[in-house]
Formats: structure tokens, C-alpha cells, sequence
């Protein structure tokens, strides 16, 4: 690469954010970073926690930064929901209502499962190089997603799509005004709200994120602080003390296994390897640390809703969605013929009902039949046993539930 005056990476947060799932983000970067006599041109719209690392191992003295303000201008609303199955109910209203819209959402599972019920007006995408990816992407339609990427618009109501869809690609369609987006990871969030270009004053976009609890950011940030703390020690410590200190922890190894690596010491000592730590992830964590602190300090909306200039002074505010439009969830869940398997399953529910008796929360099925009954409402659970196959093994469900719309 010396050979080169430049070297330009475009979307260059990719170094840092990707480093959770891709190992090798560090040795393309060093590589950069390591041409002397070559200007290299970093550029990206989430770039901040890159620049942090840039400013650390780069001297100061040959770095000059630009920056462009954002413009959110185009924003016309912002609003937040925190149960799953709203982004359901959001999907039956718009398409009831024509709307158009694009559903970013972090799992390909529940990515595809959506595409399923809204198959006959949707256009599905997703990465195809990870384990779920290659499950799901037989269903992603790739003379489509070609013609949407050259032509800057897809034809169909509906786009559901992965993160993969985060950077690089534009849309620019005027008859496209809603974005939906269940994705944690804040760089991700800002960068899927820029696929979609507006075309001036009256092309503006209504946005709904799903939003984040302070219990899953406090988890988020327990599991860091944990990496954090091992990497600590091998780097003031060998491999040998790290080894004794930390013997075979596999539950470690699968959510940190590309923080502290193993690297072969020499050919001619086929059986010997020592432990190092990646850079790039262990300054992602501490990053990933500070954002949450700021997160807890807040609140995961109130935070976003800084970025995107609600609030404030901006003469714009955020809301909550109206979570509690039981009808449109209670034909979701008859539509979809949904079944509730367990306490768990069954728990959004209890909650969406929100039948008390004495400030306390009633999950019985004849309780909540009874206060459907008394509002009117023309649904009711109905309680069944049946077998499914659970981690490959046939399992007995007693009291599974379902909704079931009745003619009034």
C-alpha cells in the first residue's frame, strides 16, 4: 500500500463497530495506519468513536479533522414503543392505511418472521455470509434487491431488512415516509435513518424506535465491564497466570471470543500459541461503557432523541406510541393466530391487558376473559394443550394460549 498518496475509507466506523462480530477489523486497520509516507482519508456520518481511537494511537500533530452539522431537519416525528409486538401492530396499520415503510431490525429471525405475515407486499433482506443469514436468505429476492439498489427505491409497500442494509445505499422515493427501527447499537440507528435521502422541505420521514430498558443496558454494560476486566489482566499479566487464573470458561469464550485471542508463537513450536488482546474491541468496550453510563444518566429515547435534535430547544419533542390500542393488538394476535406457550409468552400480553384487581396484575385466563367481555371487545383466549418441539425434544404444553376473534 505504500505504493499509494491516498488511501480513502469511506464508512470507516466500520473499524470499530463491526469489531464485535468480525475479529479481523484491527489488522486492516494497523495495516492503514502503519503506510508513513501515504495520507489516508477517513470518512463516515457515526465516526466519533473511531476519531476517539484515531486521536489515541495516531499522532495528534498529523491529524486535522473536518465535520458538516447534521441536518435532521427532514424529521417530522420521532416516536418510541418498548413491546416487541408492536412493530406488528405498526405493520397492520400501515398497511391498512398504504403507508409506506422500511422495518430496520437487528434480528434476522425476527427480521424474516415478519416478512412471513407480510409476505404478499414485502421485500426481504439480509447478510448472507453469518450461521442465520445463510438460513434465512432464500428468501431475499436478488434480481429485486438489485433493481432497489440501482434504481434507489423498491417497488414493493413494505422493506424489512437487517442491519445489512445499514451503510453504502441509498433510498430517494418521495412517496416513502416511515421508518421503523428495533436496532440497540446507536451508530446503527443513525446510519439506517440515512439509507433514506430527502428530496427537500416536503419529503420528510416518521420515525418509531424501538427503545432500549435501563435493565438491558446495565447488561449490556455488566458483560463489557467483565471482558474489560480479563483483558486487563492478561495485558499487565502472560498467558500462563491468564490461563490459571481463567481455566476453560466456554460461556466467556462465546461472547468474548474476539476480544482475547490465541496467536501462534513460532512453526518450529507446533503446540505453543500465546494469548493476545484485539485493541480495536477493548476500546469498543470501554466506548460501549460510556455510552451506556450516558444511556443510564438519561434514558435510552431521551438520549436518541439528542442525536436526532427533539427537545431541547429544537421546538421539537418525541413521544411514546400509543402501546395501549388494545384493539389493534388483540386482532394482531387473532390474525397471526398466535400461541402462547409459557409465562413468559404469555406475559406482554398480561401486561397489554392490564387488569387489575386491588393494584394487582391478574393473569388468570377467566380474569381476563371476563374483563374482555365486560369492554366489549369481541376476543377471547382460549386455552388448549398441545406438543412442540423444543431444542429437539417433543415437549407437553398444558395451558398454552391463543386469541380467537367471536362474532359479536
Amino acid at each position: 500500500m505504500e505504493d499509494y498518496a491516498y488511501i480513502v475509507s469511506d464508512e470507516f466506523h466500520y473499524f470499530i463497530e463491526d469489531s464485535g462480530f468480525n475479529c479481523y477489523t484491527d489488522i486492516s486497520f494497523n495495516a492503514i495506519i502503519k503506510c508513513r509516507y501515504t495520507a489516508k482519508i477517513f470518512m463516515s456520518a457515526t465516526g466519533d468513536a473511531m476519531l476517539t481511537m484515531i486521536n489515541k494511537y495516531v499522532n495528534k500533530r498529523n491529524i486535522h479533522s473536518y465535520s458538516i452539522r447534521p441536518d435532521y431537519s427532514h424529521l417530522r416525528s420521532l416516536k418510541f414503543f418498548y413491546q416487541k409486538d408492536t412493530i406488528r401492530t405498526l405493520a397492520y396499520r400501515f398497511k391498512a392505511s398504504g403507508k409506506k415503510a422500511i422495518f430496520f431490525i437487528q434480528s434476522v429471525a425476527d427480521a424474516h418472521s415478519l416478512y412471513k405475515e407480510f409476505q404478499d407486499c414485502s421485500l426481504f433482506l439480509c447478510g448472507k455470509s453469518s450461521e442465520n443469514g445463510k438460513k434465512y436468505y432464500n428468501d431475499v429476492d436478488d434480481d429485486k434487491i438489485t433493481q432497489m439498489l440501482t434504481e434507489q427505491k423498491f417497488e414493493e409497500q413494505f422493506l424489512i431488512t437487517t442491519t445489512c442494509f445499514d451503510a453504502g445505499a441509498n433510498i430517494i422515493d418521495t412517496e416513502l415516509h416511515t421508518v421503523v427501527i428495533d436496532i440497540k447499537n446507536i451508530s446503527s440507528l443513525i446510519q439506517c435513518l440515512g439509507r433514506k435521502r430527502s428530496q427537500g422541505a416536503g419529503d420528510t420521514l416518521d420515525i418509531f424506535v424501538k427503545a432500549v430498558s435501563n435493565r438491558q443496558i446495565g447488561g449490556m454494560r455488566s458483560k463489557r465491564v467483565e471482558g474489560l476486566k480479563r483483558a486487563d489482566f492478561l495485558l499487565k499479566n502472560n498467558t500462563r497466570a491468564y490461563v490459571e487464573e481463567y481455566p476453560r470458561d466456554d460461556n466467556f469464550s462465546k461472547f468474548h471470543r474476539a476480544l482475547i485471542y490465541d496467536e501462534p508463537m513460532s512453526k518450529s513450536r507446533k503446540n505453543t500459541c500465546t494469548k493476545k488482546v484485539n485493541m480495536m474491541i477493548y476500546e469498543k468496550y470501554k466506548l460501549d461503557i460510556s455510552q451506556c453510563d450516558e444511556i443510564l444518566k438519561l434514558g435510552y429515547a431521551q438520549c436518541i432523541a439528542n442525536i436526532l435534535h427533539f427537545g431541547n430547544g429544537y421546538g421539537r419533542y418525541y413521544k411514546f406510541c400509543n402501546e395501549g390500542d388494545l384493539n389493534d393488538y388483540l386482532e394482531m394476535l387473532a390474525a397471526n393466530q398466535t400461541v402462547m406457550l409459557t409465562a413468559e409468552d404469555k406475559k406482554p400480553f398480561i401486561e397489554k391487558m392490564n387488569v387489575k384487581h386491588n393494584g394487582k396484575l391478574l393473569k388468570s385466563k377467566n380474569s381476563l376473559n371476563a374483563a374482555l367481555e365486560e369492554k366489549h371487545k369481541p376476543y377471547r383466549i382460549e386455552g388448549f394443550m398441545t406438543n412442540r418441539v423444543v431444542d429437539g425434544k417433543k415437549k407437553k404444553f398444558k395451558s398454552a394460549w391463543k386469541v380467537i376473534k367471536v362474532k359479536k
